[in-house]
């Protein structure tokens, strides 16, 4: 474990921080991941001096990765009003913040490739939700709101937030048809069987993995999220509205989690050019860069990479 590397004085320090994040009500994942950063800085600032040069060496020796690195840096150094002038590098390439998404082709190629409603179900939940894991895999019947005008899932999503997202007739039917089979009742877990798990997530993810096997992709959770908030935007939803389906705290962030389709950016400019597109004006502008914010850079820990719970953390050895 890292921390067997810290001093006395650092674990302290670590400690102070970590009460700091969690009076801020950031999910314990991020939490995690923002204390996993700034235990390797607190290693690299005492080596090396000045603070830039143990910065640049712990970018450049992969002991940090993209946004997420950057962004626990950034919370800390806030915390711990460092008012040197420093670059936090942004890293290019392999670790810099991709996501891979999943094309609707490849849901519709798999679906009728499933054998049992559960697996169904878990599919269409994500895809059509854009959920993510924990999201799906703790749904309870109560969250399903049947009765509901229009049909909805109630998720609560990071931070014990609360959102509500549409589902069709069909899905509605269908998970409906599944509790009947498998006599869940309202207070009960919708997949009782997945979280009776040590790590339920990771189960949720190889059911995922072996869905795509079958027709020769790579599935995830992640990439199904990703796949249909981009379909959603390539097909004109306004962001605002993808944001609130998505469940993310800023606008910034869903602005770069999706890559808009070219095609759709040109049409949309051409419309704008013949004075036939209209749309709501927004005034605030996007640093990326700007000063820490615990929302913002708490949703860059979600959507940066395609598992989203802590189990990624735990495997290097925070």
């Amino acid at each position: 474990m890292i921390d067997k590397f810290l001093n006395d004085e650092e674990k302290e320090e670590i400690e102070r921080f970590k009460t700091r994040l969690q009076a801020k009500k950031l999910a314990p994942s991020s939490v995690n991941i923002y204390l996993f950063y700034v235990k390797k800085f607190l290693i690299f600032k005492r080596k090396f001096t000045p603070l830039q040069y143990a910065i640049d060496k712990m970018f450049s020796e992969e002991v940090a990765t993209g946004e997420v690195a950057r962004a626990s840096i950034r919370a800390y150094f806030e915390y711990a009003q460092i008012t040197d002038k420093v670059v936090i590098p942004k890293i290019t390439g392999r670790y810099s913040r991709q996501i891979i998404a999943c094309p609707k082709s490849h849901v519709e190629k798999v679906l009728p490739l499933l054998s049992t409603i559960y697996d169904k179900i878990i599919v269409k939940l994500t895809w059509k939700g854009a959920l993510r894991s924990k999201e799906v895999v703790s749904l309870k019947g109560e969250n399903i709101l049947f009765n509901r005008i229009p049909k909805a899932i109630r998720i609560i999503g990071k931070g014990n937030s609360e959102r509500f997202v549409l589902i069709s007739d069909e899905i509605a039917q269908m998970i409906r048809d599944y509790m009947d089979q498998r006599n869940i009742q309202p207070g009960d877990y919708l997949f009782p069987d997945v979280m009776k798990l040590k790590h339920p997530t990771r189960h949720f993810r190889w059911i995922m993995e072996s869905a795509g096997n079958k027709i020769g992709v790579k599935y995830s959770p992640h990439k199904l999220r990703h796949g249909r908030a981009s379909e959603m935007i390539n097909k004109g939803l306004p962001l605002p509205s993808v944001q609130s389906i998505l469940g993310h705290k800023n606008l910034s962030t869903t602005s770069v989690y999706i890559h808009l389709d070219e095609n759709m950016v040109a049409k949309q400019l051409s419309r704008i050019d013949e004075d036939k597109f209209t749309s709501n004006r927004c005034t605030k502008k996007i640093h990326l860069d700007s000063q820490f914010n615990e929302e913002e850079d708490d949703d860059i820990l979600d959507d940066v990479g395609e598992d989203d719970d802590d189990e990624t953390i735990q495997s290097n050895g925070a």
